[in-house]
């Protein structure tokens, strides 16, 4: 799946604090992120000086193997070197020495490493150091979740989040848990290998794409790289490379701070081609149900169940969990918050992350109804990302939920999902109602999934 790169996020600073109404208590993190940087999933544009060899995974070069000794398991060391054979096709030898820290196709960088620890740290300074949510050191890992797709690079940038958060010192002797899928299970990410109805889904909203955007492509974007591509125009699905793959490549080098040739970080052919890629990969779901609920969901019925499973916890009084991290991938973030229109429709970059806070109202006068300018409301509208309702619950039934709110931030950013607007805990749209959150969710559950995956006949 050809997946469009680019720099990673900034944190604010300082970071924020206390930034929710004193009378709400946070009683549950989920935390999605995307990856850090990485190399590009395929080799590209070398006409334009990129290089064939990235040698930027020089940190990731030494690896460890459980093996099966004559008494006991033990440890077994090795480094990778990457060779290049004269033949692929007749698997020849290699016709130059093997490098040290290259990295294969879409592998995590060095940077890449850096900025997810980053993220980590970042997470700390709020969760632990300003909101004092999380303990300061940990004895073992028991009330923590974590979870990554089978891709390495999600996988290892989930390793340094976690890293971050807890450093060593912070998590003496413990050992995390981290759980993956099989691929015909897996849903931290539109599962296109799943489900061939959301592939023949991609393919009809890459062509709307194209109809709208390749004309404009056809004028300065084609300038920009009509020598790069032997003089073809570019477009959104027909020119080879595809838009998609170029904008990979292109924005990958730029995560990872390489040189590159001045028309391929020209500002307006980037702003323009990033725009037809976000509309070729997401503008479907602005307008298909169906997109969402194959797309997307699966992991969202996930989430809340997980912030379910809280409520029922607190409810009896038993402990329960307080974390969890999910190590995923552009494609998913954009997903997610196109689904709840909360998308603001820009390509996720490096270490973007998803936060879904739960709350608990401790108050004794608790009310979700909306209250038009409350001062106590602490959002700062000009941080908001507002999209359009949709389908909105007008009331709130009376459940084990009713005290119980979720607040989305995205990239440090609080954002509105659809279906809260005017529903706000407060006046406060941020802060969603639970069962409204809940009512949203389901709506896009895909009860019956492979019959829905199902291709249809054209």
């Amino acid at each position: 799946m050809s997946q469009m790169s680019s720099t990673s996020v900034h944190y604010p600073d300082p970071v924020a604090g206390l930034d929710f109404p004193k009378q709400l208590e946070l009683k549950y993190l989920q935390v999605v992120f995307r990856h850090g940087e990485r190399a590009p999933v395929k080799e590209r544009l070398g006409s334009a000086g990129i290089p064939k060899d990235w040698k930027l995974c020089n940190n990731a070069r030494r690896f460890f193997a459980q093996i099966k000794g004559a008494k006991e398991w033990s440890v077994l060391g090795y480094e990778r070197k990457t060779e290049t054979p004269v033949d692929s096709a007749l698997a020849a030898s290699s016709k130059e020495e093997a490098k040290s820290g290259v990295c294969i196709h879409g592998e995590l960088t060095d940077i890449g490493r850096i900025t997810t620890r980053n993220l980590g740290e970042y997470l700390r300074e709020r969760y632990i150091n300003k909101l004092g949510f999380l303990p300061d050191k940990i004895e073992t890992a028991d009330g923590f979740y974590m979870r990554s797709t089978p891709m390495a690079r999600a996988l290892e940038s989930l390793q340094h989040v976690f890293a971050g958060l807890y450093p060593d010192e912070k998590r003496p002797g413990v050992v995390p848990t981290i759980y993956t899928r099989n691929w015909s299970h897996e849903n931290l990410l539109p599962n296109e290998n799943n489900c061939p109805r959301l592939v023949q889904l991609y393919e009809e909203f890459a062509e709307r794409a194209a109809k709208i955007y390749d004309p404009l492509l056809a004028g300065r974007a084609s300038e920009m790289m009509s020598q790069f591509m032997n003089g073809q125009p570019v477009r959104v699905v027909s020119s080879h490379p595809r838009l998609s793959g170029l904008l990979d490549t292109i924005n990958a080098a730029i995560g990872n701070r390489l040189d590159l040739h001045p028309n391929l970080v020209d500002e307006q052919w980037l702003r323009d081609a990033g725009n037809a890629v976000t509309e070729e990969w997401f503008g479907g779901y602005k307008v298909s149900k169906l997109m969402r609920q194959l797309g997307a969901g699966s992991l969202l019925n996930d989430l809340y169940m997980r912030m379910e499973s809280q409520v029922k916890a607190d409810k009896r009084g038993a402990p329960s969990d307080r974390l969890a991290l999910y190590g995923a991938h552009d494609v998913t973030l954009a997903a997610i918050l196109a689904s709840l229109d909360a998308f603001d429709y820009q390509w996720p970059p490096f270490t973007s992350h998803l936060e879904l806070e739960l709350f608990k109202d401790t108050s004794k006068e608790s009310s979700p109804k909306a209250i038009a300018g409350n001062p106590e409301s602490p959002a700062d509208s000009s941080k908001q990302v507002v999209l359009s309702k949709e389908n909105a619950a007008s009331t709130l039934p009376s459940d084990d939920s009713s005290d119980w709110y979720v607040r989305l931030t995205y990239n440090s950013n609080h954002v509105v999902m659809g279906a809260c607007r005017g529903q706000g805990y407060k006046g406060n749209e941020t802060i969603c109602p639970l069962s409204i959150f809940k009512d949203a969710v389901r709506a896009l559950r895909p009860e019956d999934y492979h019959s829905l995956c199902k291709p249809v006949k054209k």
